[in-house]
């Protein structure tokens, strides 16, 4: 549609008249060619006539009064509180954004500013609104712009959604819009959501979500990392890219790792140039690693009984994979063959130990030589870096193993073992001696009694066996958390220097591995039989074993800590535990050491809560719980009011969008979406409400109309008009059409 003003139709009016002079002049002071005059009259008639029919089919409008336009004005309803005065160089940027748009729409603008009351604001000083009053009084000032007003009205409110007066939204007939402040994006990084499954399968893929806020139209790259604080382990790490789009919901995959049980992971960002405060640049991480199926890598330098014996209990369980060799020809031996045309496969012994090692849960090696088979000393360090990345390693011992030196270094490392290979190995009757009671009755346990656990290997474990002797290091210290742990030793009254460890186990790094001095564990089937308990003493030991040195027995439980600060300058203790369980929990602060009561909020929610008195400016950092033998430590994470201000943030925004949908509006975006421009979208709404609005007035006649005509018609009649009196001319003239 073409529009023009009053004074635009006044100029084009006098164009027409101009024309039409000018031919008249021509063609008198062409009177003696009447014909040629005649021509240029009749030219300039059918000219003026097409550019009426032109203006008809543009539907030509003009309107008496150039300063009025066809919208209504929009009331800027701008928050001057003090709760206001972190976001006030946004909220000029986005004042300016408005002035500008308003300036190419032609749009009306009204000003006002509110805090305690509302106070219009002169042309010329919109941007001098932020003066930082104590009250914010919105719903009150909303009212009073109504009735100063007198009709309805479009405003558009600019604030943080505080309202101190803390009563309802009013519903006030007056179309509120709003552009929020301070609930978006904050001015520095921070994780404000981790979604993270509760349960994952180790050696899979664990999608998860985490999501980020920073100062919007930011970009950069940022690096994350999942760290397990207690082991001082990297998990994982990732570089992202941030949009500028804030905030940022990133969707993210975890390769997990083999190790199961509980896990108290932290995920963290490396801090930026631009961040202020690293404290909130981390959250707490707990999941559980199940083992979907266990898999053993079974190695044997020779054919014996307990080969087969032991290799049929792996493989009766349909939750473990099974991979085995035994060696069935030793180098010694020199067949008139060629090997293509013998039934024997080679040992891919580089295959295993420098690719495929890592792929395994559980490494059995039993009584092999690697220096015999020619084999480098360098595949038995594989089998080391296998334990200490979280592998479990159990070596059965055996004559191959005995005489082998590589094995010197390996075993005086890992469990403070060296043989003696001056001592042939013994075959007898031998009688266990337990050193360590609790650990036998925790992992071998056939009866919950552990007097009546412990009295029934004793009884039974009495048999012949193969033992190999080897003995601790001078020195070396047993039975601690970072040394080996002597389990039990064998001894007997008709062997000479009979005493000799028959079973050691040691955690190294993130792996566990376990040391067997003897052979002849499955006599416990063949003599004692089903009635003697003989089947269920043989599987006890070694399903108790591949348990402990698989990490399936870890009773590590996930918990998650946060600490605040209260106003009584005490940190305030919230642990979540899982499992819980009913009853107090003993809390130990880390590095401090002071003890914190724990006290459980709700019976059976695993939730517990205590206070912290410390004279210690700075925070607790970490946090270890006791409770019937059972320890769980975590990182704390600091809260720092945090979550009241998010919970502040959410109720004033919620108030916001009530009072603006009670009033026919709605919630226009976030202030820092307008800082360079208004939204398309946003600016199409508020044009749509101002015709709306201008469109319906009121009974007063207070609102200003736009006046104007349609002169579609009247163009349409005067180029008919125009055409007649050419042809009339044409007529008198006698000239041809």
């Amino acid at each position: 549609m073409i529009r023009f003003i009053l004074a635009d139709g006044i100029l084009v009016i006098g164009a027409v008249f101009s024309v039409a002079a000018a031919g008249m002049i021509l063609w008198h002071s062409r009177r003696r060619l009447h014909s040629r005059g005649a021509w240029w009259l009749l030219s300039g008639l059918r000219l003026l006539a097409l550019a009426g029919i032109l203006a008809a089919l543009g539907r030509l409008e003009f309107s008496w009064d150039r300063t009025t336009n066809t919208i209504g004005p929009l009331c800027i309803f701008v928050d001057q509180s003090a709760s206001m005065a972190p976001y006030s160089g946004e909220l000029k940027s986005a004042l300016s954004s408005i002035k500008r748009w308003a300036s190419r729409e032609r749009a009306p603008l009204e000003w006002y500013g509110f805090s305690a009351t509302l106070e219009p604001t002169p042309q010329g000083r919109e941007l001098e609104m932020i003066k930082g009053r104590e009250e914010t009084r919105l719903g009150h000032s909303l009212g009073l712009l109504r009735q100063r007003l007198g009709r309805d009205g479009t405003a558009l409110i600019l604030t943080d959604g505080v309202d101190t007066d803390d009563q309802p939204p009013p519903s006030l007939g007056i179309r509120a819009f709003a552009v929020l402040f301070g609930a978006g994006a904050s001015s520095e990084l921070e994780i404000t959501q981790v979604k993270f499954p509760r349960a994952v399968f180790a050696r899979g893929e664990a999608p998860f979500t985490m999501t980020l806020v920073y100062p919007q139209g930011l970009r950069d790259l940022l690096h994350i990392r999942i760290r397990d604080e207690k082991r001082g382990e990297l998990i994982w790490q990732t570089t992202v890219t941030l949009s500028g789009a804030s905030p940022q919901t990133l969707d993210l995959t975890l390769t997990v790792p083999k190790n199961v049980g509980f896990k108290n992971w932290v995920i963290e960002t490396a801090r930026p140039s631009w961040d202020k405060e690293p404290a909130n640049n981390r959250a707490s991480i707990t999941t559980q690693i199940l083992r979907e199926k266990l898999r053993v890598l079974y190695l044997c330098g020779k054919p014996s009984f307990d080969y087969v014996f032991l290799r049929e209990l792996i493989r009766s369980q349909t939750s473990r994979e099974l991979v085995s060799f035994v060696i069935l020809r030793n180098p010694e031996d020199a067949p008139p063959y060629g090997e293509s045309e013998l039934s024997l496969i080679p040992f891919p012994a580089q295959e295993i130990f420098t690719r495929s090692l890592g792929e395994f849960d559980v490494f059995v090696l039993q009584d092999f030589a690697f220096s015999r088979f020619g084999l480098p000393p360098s595949y038995l360090d594989e089998a080391g870096r296998f334990v200490r990345s979280g592998g479990g390693l159990v070596v059965i011992s055996g004559p191959n193993m005995r005489q082998s030196p590589e094995y010197g270094p390996f075993l005086n490392e890992f469990l403070s073992l060296t043989a003696l290979p001056q001592e042939p190995y013994k075959t007898g009757i031998f009688m266990p001696a337990i050193h360590d009671v609790s650990w036998w009755n925790e992992h071998f346990g056939i009866y919950p009694d552990p007097v009546k656990n412990l009295n029934f290997w004793r009884d039974r474990l009495n048999s012949t066996y193969a033992v190999y002797p080897f003995k601790f290091l001078p020195g070396s210290s047993l039975n601690s958390k970072e040394k080996p742990l002597l389990v039990a030793n064998f001894e007997s009254p008709d062997v000479e220097s009979g005493v000799y460890p028959a079973l050691a186990t040691a955690k190294l790094d993130k792996g566990r591995v376990a040391w067997v001095g003897f052979s002849g564990s499955w006599l416990w089937k063949v003599r004692g039989g089903a009635m003697a308990g003989g089947a269920e003493l043989y599987d006890a030991f070694w399903e108790g074993l591949f348990s402990w040195v698989s990490g399936d027995d870890s009773k590590e439980q996930a918990l998650k800590l946060s600490a605040e600060r209260q106003g009584d300058g005490r940190w305030r203790l919230i642990a979540k535990l899982t499992p819980g369980g009913s009853g107090l929990r003993e809390c130990t602060i880390l590095p401090q050491g002071d003890k914190v009561s724990l006290h459980e909020r709700v019976a059976g929610s695993g939730i517990y809560e205590g206070y912290w008195d410390s004279e210690a400016q700075g925070p607790p950092l970490r946090a270890r719980i006791s409770h019937r033998g059972q320890q769980a430590e975590a990182e704390i994470i600091i809260s720092k009011g945090r979550a009241t201000e998010e919970f502040r943030a959410a109720r004033d925004e919620l108030y916001l969008s009530s009072l603006t949908s009670l009033n026919g509006g709605a919630i226009l975006g976030q202030g820092t979406e307008w800082s360079e421009e208004v939204p398309q979208a946003y600016a199409q709404r508020l044009l749509e409400e101002l015709s709306r609005s201008s469109a319906s007035g009121d009974a007063s006649g207070s609102a200003r109309r736009t006046q104007g005509h349609d002169l579609t018609t009247a163009m349409a009649l005067g180029a008919a008009f125009l055409l007649l009196i050419e042809w009339s001319l044409r007529r008198l003239k006698g000239m041809a059409p």
